[in-house]
């Protein structure tokens, strides 16, 4: 149970050690007063010595709340050792003069006048008390200053325990947001993919393709069985990806037969890469929106995906139209959500980027930085 005094544990030792020096001070005492001429004992002895050392346990209470108010330090410290000289000099003067009240009243009453005892004190005794005055500051300045460090590590402990809970709340909270802000976009993406599929099935049905439009439903069921499932990660390796887009381009293939031609090519050097789940859906299907399906000849689609230094790089372009000048680049849905999702996953160093080649046709490039999945070398 801690103390509510500051000063309790300090005074509690000058107690104990006025107690062992007067102890010591009466032992010599009555030794010494045995073979004096006004010969005194051992009560004697004791009530002349432990009051004077008890006397200053009251004192040194009073030289503590000095000591607070009025450090010895760099700042101030003329100003408090002026204060202290004072303190000093009167204490040890109100020490002196119980003290003589004392042993005149126990042992020199008979024999000298109070005023020679005060003086005898006074001229013998003044220069120790003075250096006894200064000891209690000395030690207690050393108490309280390691007991400011102690505080002071105490509270420095404390800030660095509360700052790493609030990191790791941040972290939390970080994680928490971008995990609801992946979520929200996949559910964003997921209905604008179905209405665009849904859309070419009813084509497909119109024009009496029934087969084709079976076919379709049943790649779709399953293309739309793993765009909803909650199990898959945020980012998965570029293989995995990629299969899910074939699922989505094996539908489409359906819809343009010869008119739509796919080629991907992954640098080996980019195996295992990691890429965030259904990233290239939404390019390919804004190149075939926008290629594709706007010419009546057939269109090229090339997916090259190659590790560049410490990035992935991706790039999806077709042989179509190109983008139109007048439509302000990145507007759809398909290519603003993957863009945010980049930003979300990889900040600064997740970007896309939309261009014209110099042989027409558009071109969609992303880069993002080159992690690899867990246990697979890179360039393997």
């Amino acid at each position: 149970m801690k103390s509510s005094s500051p000063h309790a544990r300090p005074v509690a030792w000058a107690l104990v050690i006025a107690l062992v020096l007067g102890a010591i001070e009466t032992v010599k005492g009555a030794v010494a007063g045995r073979s004096a001429p006004n010969e005194f004992g051992l009560v004697e002895a004791a009530l002349t010595n432990l009051p004077w050392w008890l006397l200053w346990v009251l004192l040194a209470a009073l030289v503590f709340r000095l000591v607070d108010r009025f450090p010895l330090q760099r700042d101030g410290w003329l100003r408090a050792a002026l204060v202290h000289g004072m303190a000093s000099v009167i204490l040890s003067l109100v020490h002196l003069l119980l003290s003589a009240l004392g042993v005149w009243a126990v042992v020199s009453r008979e024999f000298m006048t109070f005023e020679g005892t005060v003086r005898g004190f006074v001229t013998g005794y003044l220069v120790s008390d003075l250096v006894t005055y200064w000891a209690i500051v000395a030690a207690y300045s050393t108490y309280a200053s390691r007991r400011r460090l102690e505080a002071t590590e105490r509270e420095h402990r404390a800030l660095e325990l509360r700052a790493a809970r609030l990191e790791t709340e941040a972290a939390e909270l970080r994680a928490a947001m971008t995990e609801a802000r992946l979520a929200a976009l996949r559910m964003e993406l997921n209905p604008h993919f179905l209405y665009n599929t849904l859309n070419t099935v009813s084509s497909l049905a119109q024009r009496g393709e029934r087969r084709a439009a079976v076919d379709m439903l049943a790649r779709l069921s399953e293309l739309l069985r793993r765009t909803l499932d909650e199990t898959l990660d945020h980012e998965l390796p570029i293989e995995q990806e990629l299969d899910l887009l074939e699922l989505y381009l094996s539908i489409e293939r359906v819809r343009f037969a010869d008119r739509l031609r796919i080629d991907i090519r992954v640098d080996p050097a980019a195996r295992g890469a990691l890429v965030p789940t259904f990233v290239l859906q939404p390019v390919v299907e804004n190149a075939i929106r926008h290629g594709v399906a706007a010419v009546r000849g057939p269109v090229a689609i090339e997916i090259a995906v190659a590790a560049v230094g410490p990035q992935l790089v991706i790039r999806v372009r077709d042989t179509g139209p190109g983008f139109d000048p007048a439509a302000p680049a990145g507007n759809g849905v398909g290519i603003r959500n993957t863009r945010r999702r980049l930003e979300t996953l990889y900040g600064a160093a997740g970007s896309l980027e939309q261009h014209t080649p110099a042989g027409g046709g558009a071109e969609v490039v992303l880069r993002l930085p080159l992690r690899v999945e867990e246990g697979v070398r890179v360039g393997g």
